[in-house]
């Protein structure tokens, strides 16, 4: 029992002064405080225990003595080659052959690769552009190195869309740099355990999963056990040049140096999980050795313009076709036309016919409403009209077909382009560059939910703030799905 109004020394020499309306309330209630004797923090860093039997025992029973050490790095020297790949080499169009030339490498090697050239907006040519594949394919090269990008869609070039043609002699001077490793951090990351929890922001127990997904199993077996055994060492990258690491040492907190080679899985009939480097071309029948990086000038952002064309390809498996949906082009004069518009106005100028053809019961055939004559006809010796028989359906001009062709006895297949316009002496049925490029387009290259093609204008600055300005091409995914309505031998009721 404390007294009312008295002063409170504990055992820590604190002093603390109690109000008569409070005393009553450290009846069985005391507080403790920690204090310390000397100003040295040695005892306390030591993290000493009563029992460190039990956390050896616990430690063979997690088998941690079978590990290896577990030293932290704190050193690594790398050494590497390096060369700038400067000469751009554009796949062949069909009427002309493939032509190199030099770049500057501040200048983005997207615009290099996507760029169009020609005297007036109908007679464009884009020399990177495959109009089979519907992709880019250009390759860059210097003297004996040499990289190709073939299956480049007009979306965020980056190091992946490059293999390697020839790895050529790097043989410009070694450079070697030192550097204290990191350890990689990300957000939700678990702590590292030395007695620490996580705060309210991370829940590993609320991890869901609904079924047997070994990627999330993955996920939690790395973060939780192996997210602070990852580290960073910082390199210096100049943009487009590719870089070879000739010899990587890490050392460790107990002095241990550690040459450290590429993951890759060297078996000879497969190749395995790599990370961050490059492969060679399916042509080359050689294993990669993972020291090979490419690092492209490529785009951090642009400005993009409204499609100055736009085509959607899509199957119509009813029909076994393929119909490129020709829904914006650009005219001589550089103007954006909608076809669907023009295709509205040209159909109201020429209507589809009507059914006009009656049945003369007495002679037994078909006549034109103007002999159709007479009081109470018709409906008396004429029956009519008559449906009028169409051997297959009109469709709108932009609807362009392209027909299945056997390439070979294999099975595979090549789309020819196709037309449902009779009368072409005005021209053809297709106005843009897309439909006209495209006269033949692999059967593998239109997916079941169809392909998107458009072609926009696009503006960029570097840090020097030098503009480029560049027309490109973009091929995605489309999500458009409507029936050609494509009929054949049927009759047009009244």
């Amino acid at each position: 029992m404390i007294p009312e109004g008295k002063n409170i020394i504990d055992d820590l020499s604190h002093i603390v002064i109690v109000p008569p309306q409070v005393a009553k309330y450290f009846e069985n209630y005391r507080r403790l405080e920690p204090a310390t004797k000397t100003h040295s923090i040695e005892e306390g860093v030591q993290a000493r225990v009563k029992d460190p039997l039990w956390f050896l025992g616990r430690q063979w029973q997690m088998g941690e003595f079978r590990a290896r050490n577990g030293g932290n790095l704190v050193r690594a020297e790398l050494s590497f080659k390096s060369r700038a790949l400067d000469t751009i080499t554009r796949k062949p169009l069909a009427q002309g052959r493939a032509q190199s030339e030099q770049f500057d490498l501040k200048m983005p090697l997207e615009m290099k690769a996507e760029e169009e050239t020609g005297d007036s907006p109908t007679t464009m040519q884009a020399k990177g552009w495959d109009s089979a594949h519907l992709e880019y394919s250009f390759s860059i090269k210097k003297n004996d190195a040499e990289l190709i990008a073939e299956e480049y869609d007009g979306h965020q070039l980056d190091w992946y869309n490059f293999n390697i043609m020839s790895k050529g002699n790097l043989n410009e001077s070694e450079q070697e740099i030192a550097v204290k490793p990191s350890q990689v951090s990300y957000h939700g990351m678990p702590s590292a355990r030395w007695w620490t929890f996580e705060d309210r922001q991370i829940n590993i127990g609320d991890i869901n999963r609904p079924y047997l997904n070994f990627l999330t199993m993955m996920m939690m077996e790395f973060a939780l056990i192996y997210s602070n055994d990852w580290y960073i060492i910082p390199l210096g990258h100049k943009v487009g040049h590719i870089r070879k690491i000739e010899r990587l040492q890490v050392m460790d907190s107990f002095g241990v140096t550690t040459e450290v080679v590429p993951v890759i899985d060297t078996t000879p009939d497969k190749q395995g999980w790599e990370v961050f480097t490059l492969n060679p071309h399916r042509s080359i029948r050689e294993l990669s050795d993972g020291r090979l990086f490419y690092l492209p000038n490529n785009l951090y952002y642009a400005l993009e313009s409204e499609p100055i064309e736009k085509v959607s390809l899509l199957r119509d498996e009813m029909a076994n076709l393929v119909w490129a949906i020709e829904q914006t082009y650009q005219n001589e004069n550089g103007e954006r036309v909608n076809r669907h518009d023009e295709d509205e106005e040209a159909e109201r100028e020429h209507e589809p016919p009507k059914p006009n053809h009656y049945w003369d019961t007495q002679e037994q055939k078909l006549v034109e409403r103007a002999q159709v004559q007479g009081e109470g006809e018709p409906g008396n010796r004429y029956i009519g009209p008559v449906a009028l028989y169409q051997p297959m359906s009109d469709l709108p001009p932009h609807w362009i077909p392209y027909i299945p062709r056997r390439l070979n006895s294999e099975g595979q297949f090549i789309l020819r382009r196709a037309r449902t316009k009779k009368d072409v002496s005005a021209g053809p049925q297709y106005k843009g560059l897309f439909i006209e490029e495209s006269k033949y387009i692999f059967e593998e290259e239109i997916s079941r939910s169809g392909i998107m093609l458009s072609r926009v204008m696009q503006l960029a600055r570097d840090s020097e703030r030098n503009r480029y300005v560049w027309r490109s091409r973009r091929k995605k995914p489309d999500q458009r799905r409507k029936s050609s309505g494509l009929r054949f031998d049927y009759l047009v009721e009244k």
